[in-house]
């Protein structure tokens, strides 16, 4: 399936940085910023309900296994931001990662 991959996702997680009069505030940083997935959208009566949080899972984006992304993360892609719900190891493998998303 990697072969079906493009680039251009932007991953990125919550870290603590410095603000202008250096202070700690929580900002998105990079974590990756030209990982190669497929986006495949969920619609209709395929669409998922994380019953925990209340969110809709809008979308499936793979990766390969090595992929950093991890829940709560963001990944931005073709002008749209993504907030990742679940990023599970597809049967434990390490070889490809289903991460569910929600549209922000």
């Amino acid at each position: 399936m990697e072969h079906l991959f493009e680039g251009g996702f932007a991953i990125y997680g919550l870290g603590v940085v410095a603000d202008d009069w250096g202070n700690e505030t929580e900002a998105w940083v990079t974590k990756t910023e030209d990982a190669y997935g497929r986006l495949r959208p969920l619609s209709g009566d395929r669409r998922l309900v994380d019953g925990r949080t209340s969110k809709t899972i809008d979308a499936k984006i793979y990766f390969s296994g090595d992929t950093n992304v991890s829940q709560g993360d963001e990944i931005r892609h073709k002008g749209k931001k993504w907030e990742v719900l679940f990023a599970p190891d597809i049967m434990d493998f390490g070889t490809m990662l289903a991460v569910e998303v929600s549209l922000k």
